[in-house]
């Protein structure tokens, strides 16, 4: 039993002898004057509890698979695919694509709301992806793989997005490893641009001109996870419009085949 609820106990208890000394006394008899801090006290002292004290966090310790969370008490839970057998497990998936199913050229609404199936491509949403990456300390892995099926990654170990105010800008990206390369850096501090929502400091919408969200700079991206998937090795699919990591596959044409990304806390007692 914790000290809080000890306290509790010891106070509850003194507090039912003075009911009971109450209920037995004389008519204008005074009541006990034992040392009892007021209800409200007692009250205040009491943990935070309530239906969702047993729902977890994040994916730290929690079955490999589709897991119901909930990040704060303000927010509704919801379910998230958690992976326990990469790298010592904890992950949850915030993005998977893999067979072209799921068109990622989509509008600033679906992109914060989220958009896809669980069960095959997704993208987990920019409000939930905000509030999970402030809610503690994350870290972001990258796992792609070229239409070759040779698979790579890139770990960075600490990752945070802003609030939609802040156009969920790429706000933390901490060191990298990993045998990928650091496409990603470039994008740190830039704001989440989309076909209708121009948060770029290029002189066109970079989302538009190669097809799919990111967080776009002044030169567009050195990555773009969220360009167009491409169904067949060769396929044309225009200039630099595919899902690419420069630093792997650099385009102009071709695309990734593969791509995973998984965010957990940083430190596994933090859940």
């Amino acid at each position: 039993m914790t000290d809080e609820l000890q306290t509790l106990t010891t106070e509850l208890g003194e507090l039912q002898q003075l009911i009971d000394e109450y209920k037995n006394q004389a008519p204008g008899e005074a009541i006990g004057t034992r040392s009892l801090r007021p209800v409200p006290a007692i009250v205040q002292a009491l943990p935070a509890v309530g239906p969702s004290d047993d729902t977890p966090r994040n994916c730290w310790d929690q079955k490999h698979g589709q897991v119901r969370i909930r990040v704060a008490q303000h927010v509704e839970p919801f379910f998230v695919n958690c992976d326990q057998k990469e790298r010592d497990g904890g992950w949850l998936v915030i993005a998977y694509r893999f067979d072209g199913s799921e068109d990622f050229n989509r509008d600033w609404q679906n992109y914060k709301a989220g958009f896809g199936s669980l069960n095959s491509e997704f993208f987990i949403g920019l409000e939930k992806l905000s509030l999970l990456t402030n809610s503690d300390n994350y870290e972001l892995l990258v796992i792609m793989r070229s239409k070759t099926r040779e698979q790579r990654f890139a770990l960075y170990d600490h990752f945070s997005i802003g609030s939609e105010s802040e156009k969920y800008l790429l706000y933390v990206l901490g060191p990298y490893k990993g045998d990928a390369g650091d496409s990603l850096r470039y994008h740190a501090g830039k704001k989440f641009t989309t076909f209708d929502q121009d948060n770029d400091d290029n002189g066109q919408n970079c989302a538009r001109t190669h097809a799919g969200a990111w967080w776009y700079g002044r030169e567009c991206f050195e990555s773009n996870l969220f360009g167009t998937f491409q169904s067949k090795y060769g396929q044309e699919i225009g200039y630099f419009k595919g899902i690419l990591w420069k630093s792997f596959v650099p385009g102009p044409t071709g695309s990734l085949s593969y791509v995973r990304m998984l965010i957990r806390p940083t430190k596994k007692a933090q859940t």
